[in-house]
């Protein structure tokens, strides 16, 4: 079987496949984004192993023969090729049954490979694993993992990019006739290799349109138009599997297009959701079907402490550059066909920079626009974040502002200003400043707010403002070394309490006035700082706070906590946890006043125990200390 006119990198690729696949099973899944390969690599692998086998098939195009509804022809195929019997087959079931039967009855080893699957019932029709003998080798490639998933197949091979070496040895073999490029033409070639991303199938195409020509302004003119729009083969290849997707799945591939590559995942999720969006579910199966990646942010180091992300996360969205284009193409198209309207492009947020956001607001009143825009607004003399979106997917809703962020620096403002709709805003972020109080009046509170973050920045009123914002699911309230926020005690328990959705609390560099006792375990009914429950609260971290000498937390106010951090809280000496249920995760580090520990804590239950540089304590709850 011819592989390909240049086998550039094969030998890397089946070494590291046979690596990572080893000993986990005789059904193996390739999966990666369209023309990056996994029929190459799958016909190479099919090559060297054939001989080991007593039967071999290669079954090619299997969405497409699905399509038409040609699953039968492929069943065929299967049993003439393993068992050199030939039979048209009048239905799936009659072939799979059949199929089904005769490998039942062998005894001999196969080799199959079953070449751009896209569904499971295509897996269904022509893979029979529990009568396949366990010396058998079958091989799927696969555009969507989510489809070896849902098939029970657990050994998964994402195949990578092509290393750069690689892709520029295959761009010059392409392009050249040979390994490397001539003097003069590096450039060119790094140019276009970077424009190609890695991605076999555009190396190829991009190369091919350069063979007949060593001419360099022919060269550089194609360099142009490559980049400023994909090759209709390409675009092809990789529409394939946005054909696939539902209309929710599309408008969130183009937002992350046009808005959210490089940003925080937390970030998309959230304004997804303010648009009426099932999030989690869609990211994933995009992630599913190779259309975005998401990777882990690295740490950086302060001084000897290694710093993370306390309020985004440290995950963020990637995508392939040629995927991105096709994304912004489609969106492109969309904002000529139909709204709603995606504003990206450099003169497009020049636009909205130069109108103000209050104008912006005025103007999306009767209009759905979607744009994620970083500014200095002249009219809030600061600099903003905010994200345009649409409340939910119906045709009729017009324009709503979802996320919005302030950097007031040392700016103080009396709230923040009237004509900024906060009735469906989802986050929102202050940093630095200072506010008499956050909203005019109890009636501008947002009352959809789900997330809440205020950096470097205080109102006179807080925290009895947070008692207003019932849907309020993240609170972050987050102070530095030489501007720390001081928070009575008290009223913040009191207030915390009055939020029955919230899920994850975090207090970083914040001085607490007052004990914070949560717990009526041991304590009088004067000593308790609240009454109220926080149903659902799961999540609390404290670090780099000054707090009292005393944090009390009862089962019977914080029933679902299941982590607990408390990380260089300078003046804390005795912690009692009085729960309800288990904790997962509990940790004590660089609490150096830290004398006594009390409670129920089951440390068998616990999935992580941290207790790190509390060099005072003293006192140990027995489960722990057993």
């Amino acid at each position: 079987m011819e592989v390909a006119k240049y086998p550039v990198g094969l030998d890397d690729l089946v070494e590291d496949f046979e690596r990572q696949t080893a000993g986990k099973g005789n059904i193996v899944g390739i999966f990666a984004m369209g023309g990056s390969g996994k029929t190459t690599l799958a016909k190479e692998l099919f090559n060297r192993k054939r001989r080991s086998y007593h039967g071999s098939s290669f079954v090619f195009d299997v969405r497409e023969a699905s399509a038409k509804d040609e699953l039968t022809c492929l069943q065929s195929q299967l049993l003439r090729d393993l068992f050199l019997e030939d039979h048209k087959f009048m239905s799936k079931s009659e072939g799979s049954s059949h199929l089904k039967e005769r490998m039942g009855r062998s005894s001999n080893q196969f080799l199959i490979v079953l070449d751009d699957v896209d569904d499971r019932q295509q897996l269904d029709a022509l893979l029979f694993r529990d009568v396949l003998d366990c010396g058998s080798l079958v091989i799927v490639t696969t555009r969507d993992e989510s489809v070896l998933t849902k098939a029970g197949i657990t050994s998964h091979y994402k195949l990578k990019e092509m290393k750069r070496c690689h892709a520029k040895e295959l761009f010059c073999r392409h392009a050249l006739g040979q390994a490397k490029p001539p003097s003069g033409y590096e450039k060119l070639v790094n140019d276009f290799v970077e424009c190609c991303g890695g991605l076999p199938l555009a190396i190829q195409v991009s190369a091919a349109n350069l063979s007949s020509t060593v001419d360099v302004n022919i060269w550089q003119s194609e360099l142009q138009k490559f980049k400023s729009s994909l090759n209709l083969e390409i675009k092809t290849k990789l529409g394939i599997s946005l054909g696939r997707l539902d209309r929710e799945q599309k408008q969130i591939f183009m937002d992350i297009a046009c808005f959210f590559i490089g940003k925080w995942v937390s970030m998309g999720i959230r304004i997804w959701k303010g648009s009426g969006w099932n999030a989690e579910h869609t990211v994933q199966s995009l992630k599913d079907k190779c259309l975005l990646e998401i990777r882990r942010k690295p740490t950086w180091v302060v001084g000897n402490r290694r710093c993370g992300f306390p309020y985004d996360g440290p995950f963020v969205f990637k995508m392939h550059d040629l995927l991105r284009d096709l994304g912004r193409e489609m969106a492109r198209e969309m904002n000529v066909q139909a709204s709603p309207l995606r504003l990206w492009r450099p003169q497009d947020l020049k636009l909205l920079e130069e109108k103000g956001l209050k104008n912006v607001l005025t103007e999306s009143k009767d209009k759905k626009t979607r744009c994620f825009n970083s500014v200095f607004d002249l009219s809030l003399d600061c600099r903003i974040t905010y994200f345009l979106g649409n409340s939910d997917d119906r045709d009729l809703t017009l324009t709503d502002l979802l996320w919005i962020e302030l950097r007031l620096n040392r700016h103080e403002w009396t709230n923040i200003p009237s004509w900024i709709p906060l009735e469906n805003l989802q986050c929102l972020r202050i940093i630095g400043g200072h506010l008499q109080r956050l909203w005019q009046k109890d009636g501008q509170a947002p009352s959809q707010l789900k997330e809440l973050l205020l950096y470097r920045t205080w109102s006179a009123e807080f925290p009895n403002e947070l008692r207003m914002l019932h849907n309020l699911e993240k609170l972050v309230l987050q102070g530095s070394f030489t501007n720390m926020p001081i928070v009575d005690g008290r009223s913040l328990s009191e207030s915390l309490g009055e939020l029955g959705n919230l899920r994850n609390l975090v207090l970083f560099n914040c001085k607490l006035n007052g004990d914070l006792i949560l717990s009526s375990s041991g304590y009088s009914e004067s000593e308790c700082t609240s009454t109220a429950i926080c149903t659902k609260l799961k999540s609390v971290g404290i670090q780099d706070g000054n707090l009292a000498s005393k944090v009390s937390v009862g089962g019977e106010y914080w029933p679902s906590l299941k982590y607990l951090v408390l990380d260089s809280v300078k003046n804390l000496k005795a912690v009692h946890l009085w729960l309800a249920k288990p904790l997962d995760h509990l940790k004590f580090k660089n609490c150096k006043q830290l004398k006594s520990v009390s409670g129920n804590l089951d440390q068998g239950k616990l999935t992580q125990l941290i207790i790190s540089n509390c060099s005072r304590l003293q006192k140990l709850p027995t489960q722990l200390v057993s």
